[in-house]
Formats: structure tokens, C-alpha cells, sequence
């Protein structure tokens, strides 16, 4: 069975194609089959440096396949990337993701920052969802109206990721604690992650001992344990 998690931040600049790569990439080391697909942000592609000639852009637009479109990264990832949005679409989101169906144990839909059309159309797509935030609190806040849509639109919270923590910026956990929330992870400032991308690699494959790393290894490890 293909579970379908979104990946959405109420703000951009958060890390959000950051952890979907890297939770991704660590999905995949403990033993799932994982689909990354760019939901129009176009970062993705560029984060991994492929030189991909199609995309969901052209999935959407009914010019290819989602197989022609999927490229299996060396590490064993398939990523859909997307180039732009195609004012010519002939199918939308949700048909093209059924035709990934059986095909992944988990697929990743790195969706856009903030709350949208293509959002709700994640949403209704998604059996859960992860939200990102920096460590600031405006961060924080910005993902409590996406929770709530995901949820009326049957999207499962799993929780709030907290990127680039550091000891003297986390005002974002005292923001949660107001609205009652907990984080999922809180992934350390490292900066091996820009090292990371400079080299169109995840921080988990380029410097697998770091402590972004690990923390991206656990995350992976909650969902192996909660299937």
C-alpha cells in the first residue's frame, strides 16, 4: 500500500525541500521505496542537480507519463521533478499521483510555502502531512492555518518539523507549546547542509555522521516503526 505524505511550510526559506529530500533519501536507507515529487515549488531539481527534460509539468500537460517523468537517483530515490507550471494541464494532481499507486511505499509531495489552491490540492491528496518551520516564531505560526486545512481536507498530522535549530534561536517552540503543539524533530543548524547542496547532494548522503543527519534518521525510523 503507497502512503502519500505532504511536505508544506507556511512560509518559504524553512527547509521545507530540504527535509523532504533528506527524510527521503533516509526512508529509503532503512529499507522503504520512496518517491519524491516536486509539487511546483521547481526546487527540487536543482537541490539534486538533475538535468531532467521532463517533469510533472509535462505529466499534468498529458505530453508524458509519470514513469517517463520519475528519474531513479544513484541512491536508489526516484524524484519527479517540475520545471513550471503549464497553463496547458489536461490532468490534474491527484490522477497524475494515482498513476504512482503500487509503485512506492512512500511518496514525498514536496508541495508549495504557504496556503494555496496547489496546497489544498495536496491536501486532498495526502494520507498525511509534515509541516515545516525555521526556529522563529512568525515560522512557527504561519503553519497553524495549514494544519487545520490539512486536517478538514483528511490530511493526518504527523507533526511539526523544526529546522536550524540553534540555542539561541527556538522561539518557535514556545509558540508551539501555546497552541498545544509538540515538535516531530528538531533537525540542529549544520552547516554541512549548504556544503551539502553545493555538491547537489542530501546532508544525510554528503556527511552521513552530522547532526542534522541523525536527527533525519530518526524521523525515518518513526515512520518504519508506525508503518
Amino acid at each position: 500500500m503507497t502512503k502519500y505524505i505532504a511536505i508544506v511550510s507556511g512560509k518559504g526559506g524553512v527547509g521545507k525541500t530540504t527535509t523532504a529530500i533528506n527524510l527521503g533519501f533516509a526512508l529509503s536507507r532503512i529499507g522503504r521505496d520512496v518517491t519524491i515529487v516536486d509539487c511546483f515549488s521547481s526546487s527540487l531539481k536543482d537541490y539534486l542537480g538533475l538535468n531532467s527534460k521532463k517533469g510533472l509539468h509535462d505529466v499534468l500537460a498529458g505530453r508524458s507519463s509519470i514513469g517517463e517523468a520519475t528519474y531513479v537517483h544513484p541512491y536508489g530515490v526516484k524524484v519527479v521533478p517540475s520545471h513550471k507550471i503549464d497553463l496547458d494541464q489536461k490532468k490534474s494532481l491527484s490522477q497524475a499521483m494515482l498513476d504512482i499507486y503500487g509503485k512506492s511505499d512512500i511518496v514525498l509531495l514536496d508541495g508549495v510555502s504557504g496556503f494555496g489552491s496547489d496546497a489544498r490540492e495536496i491536501f486532498s491528496i495526502a494520507d498525511e502531512a509534515i509541516f515545516v518551520s525555521g526556529p522563529d516564531e512568525m515560522s512557527a505560526k504561519s503553519v497553524m492555518p495549514l494544519i487545520n486545512a490539512a486536517e478538514s481536507l483528511g490530511s493526518v498530522s504527523l507533526g511539526i518539523v523544526i529546522n536550524n535549530h540553534s540555542n539561541s534561536r527556538l522561539r518557535s517552540l514556545d509558540s508551539l507549546k501555546f497552541y498545544g503543539k509538540s515538535p516531530l524533530a528538531v533537525i540542529p543548524y549544520d552547516r554541512n547542509i549548504p556544503r551539502s547542496f553545493s555538491a547537489n547532494l542530501p546532508v544525510l548522503i554528503h556527511y552521513p555522521g552530522s547532526k542534522s543527519s541523525l536527527e533525519y534518521l530518526k524521523l525515518a525510523n518513526l515512520f518504519w516503526k508506525n508503518g
